[in-house]
């Protein structure tokens, strides 16, 4: 009888082996972006500051912040090997330069600055290698969409505002694990580049690709669901 019921063991005992060694993280993060390229760069006292209305390529963006959720699944037969979902939200203002400029002629009139928003959202996978009993080192590709909105300038009595966009983007980083729960980690992310459209006074205007990238550096915390604050150093 119990020779019968070894085949049903050893079938159960398969089906249940991922579930047990299932690895669900789910986690928060912070940090700062900084912009790189011509989506950092500016000449407002040339005209070369693509939000005023010129026909320009540089973006004059600055140090921003970001924070965000993700929630990483590591493959049952292979730990080492993780799928991420990741969903960011980033917020910067106009760089020194805009800034400086915009104080100098502050008299001249009243202005309000623009900020730049992004909201990417992006999967992907994440390769985990142990390096001691306490810390793992990972490297990391994703890629997916990305909702760019700027914020209205004033300027004087003039407007500008500018239309939310929807583009391709990808990250590529990498980063330390401690415990099995901190994360340090940067990246380069290229959150996509489309025509900035938007309005000026009562006409559409059309502006120039805007390409936005940045560095990012993020520091977080994320917990085993399955697991709790265990620790196996294998796992990711």
């Amino acid at each position: 009888m119990m020779k019968r019921h070894i085949p049903l063991l050893l079938a159960l005992c398969c089906l249940a082996l991922p579930a047990a060694r299932a690895q669900l993280y789910i986690g928060v993060h912070g940090g700062a972006t900084l912009p790189t390229g011509f989506y950092a760069e500016s000449k407002l006292a040339d005209g070369q500051w693509m939000l005023d209305g010129s026909h320009q390529r540089w973006g004059g963006a600055g140090t921003g912040f970001s924070v965000g959720l993700d929630v990483a699944y590591a493959m049952p037969f292979l730990s080492d090997l993780s799928v991420i979902l990741e969903g960011e939200f980033m917020q910067g203002e106009p760089n020194k330069e805009v800034k400086r400029v915009h104080e100098a002629h502050a008299a001249e009139g009243e202005y309000i600055l623009p900020k730049y928003r992004n909201v990417p959202i992006l999967a992907g996978l994440r390769y985990s290698y142990p390096i001691g009993k306490y810390y793992d080192l990972f490297g990391e590709v994703l890629a997916g969409v990305d909702i760019r909105m700027i914020t209205p300038y004033t300027k004087g009595e003039r407007v500008f505002t500018y239309d939310n966009a929807s583009t391709f983007a990808f990250r590529i980083g990498a980063g330390f694990v401690v415990r099995d729960m901190i994360t340090l980690g940067a990246g380069f992310s290229s959150l996509g580049k489309s025509v900035l459209t938007g309005e000026y006074g009562y006409s559409d205007t059309k502006y120039n690709m805007l390409s936005t990238t940045m560095v990012t550096v993020s520091l977080g915390f994320r917990i085993n669901v399955f697991k709790g604050l265990t620790r196996n150093v294998q796992d990711f």
